[in-house]
């Protein structure tokens, strides 16, 4: 999963300046491509019918912490993201990592990751993203 470059400053943020992140990571689905060098989540597309996720800070939902010294990579696990349609169908080409912004279309976009072409679910199906993995390398 790419960070954006928004992602990294607040991670650099957070260890060095003692910035303070909210506690809840919000995970999106988008019908365009983002980049590093998007912002915020009305940069995007935003996939219609369904429901935002809200993953807390915790080995629960982020439940692998890795160092690689060999190929100089640091990462850590999302757990499976399953997003429900609801309202209609759902399509959606990419997932979004944003931070807890209360005025959704403002959440800065910190990584991302390509569903590998559109994925298209109806009312009441899911669509389930595993082996999300966040990776810091050198």
């Amino acid at each position: 999963m790419p960070w954006t470059n928004k992602g990294k400053y607040r991670a650099l943020e957070l260890l060095f300046n003692g910035g303070a992140w909210t506690a809840t990571l919000k995970f999106h689905l988008a019908n365009s491509t983002p980049t590093v060098d998007t912002n915020v989540l009305s940069d995007l597309t935003e996939a219609s019918n369904y429901t935002s996720l809200s993953y807390s800070k915790n080995d629960t939902d982020f439940p692998t912490l890795t160092e690689d010294d060999t190929g100089d990579l640091a990462s850590v696990a999302v757990k499976p993201l399953v997003f429900t349609a609801g309202g209609g169908t759902c399509t959606a080409t990419h997932v979004v990592m944003c931070d807890a912004n209360v005025t959704e279309q403002n959440r800065e976009v910190l990584a991302f990751w390509s569903l590998g072409g559109t994925q298209n679910v109806s009312t009441g199906q899911t669509l389930t993203c595993t082996a999300g993995t966040l990776r810091l390398t050198e």
